[in-house]
Order: structure tokens, then C-alpha cells, then sequence
């Protein structure tokens, strides 16, 4: 566990950061991994919407993910679920995402 902060305490909800590529955002994260001499294992991710349905689309965005962060495609898990037009997301105000990313020492 590297117990670096969250990701409020790297990008505070300044306009500085508003826009921003999600890149940016990923490339640090990933630079802090590495710098603390850590390595992604695997990444296991939910998304949670009504609309619109993703499932066609969850390949595209784990073979986007395994060259961003140069790990194999098989290391990255995405699923997709709804909350059966339960509250906000079933009223397709809003979406969530929950995902566990394990890490470990690279013996590099």
C-alpha cells in the first residue's frame, strides 16, 4: 500500500484542473506508482449507468487502458451494471464508477 492521499490531495477542485484530459491525470498517478518502485497487478472496475449500455464498447476501453498504462489486456476487468431505474443513475441523471486497482513491489 503506497497511502499516498487521495486524489483530491493531487488534484484539488481548482479550475486548473477543469477540462483536463483524464490522461494527465492518469500519467501522474502512474509516475507515482512507478517512483515509489510499485507496479499495477490488475485493475478490476464496475460501471454504473442506465443509459446509454457500454457492454459493445468495455474491449475498446480495455484495450485503451492496456496501452495507457502498459499492462496486458487480460490484467484490466471492466464490467457494467445498472441500478434498474433506481435512484439518480436509474434516472439517467448521473453515472459511478468503482474500480480496485492492486499493486505491488516491482522487484525490478
Amino acid at each position: 500500500s503506497l497511502s499516498l492521499g487521495d486524489i483530491g490531495s493531487f488534484f484539488p477542485p481548482t479550475s486548473k484542473w477543469k477540462g483536463c484530459s483524464s490522461h494527465i491525470f492518469l500519467n501522474e498517478v502512474l509516475q507515482k506508482i512507478k517512483s515509489n518502485n510499485y507496479k499495477i497487478v490488475n485493475i478490476d472496475s464496475t460501471i454504473i449507468l442506465q443509459k446509454p449500455k457500454i457492454n459493445s464498447y468495455i474491449p475498446l476501453i480495455r484495450d485503451n487502458l492496456s496501452k495507457l498504462i502498459n499492462i496486458d489486456i487480460d490484467q484490466i476487468s471492466i464490467k457494467a451494471t445498472t441500478t434498474d431505474y433506481l435512484g439518480f443513475i436509474g434516472t439517467g441523471e448521473g453515472i459511478s464508477a468503482i474500480a480496485s486497482v492492486l499493486i505491488c513491489k516491482d522487484k525490478k
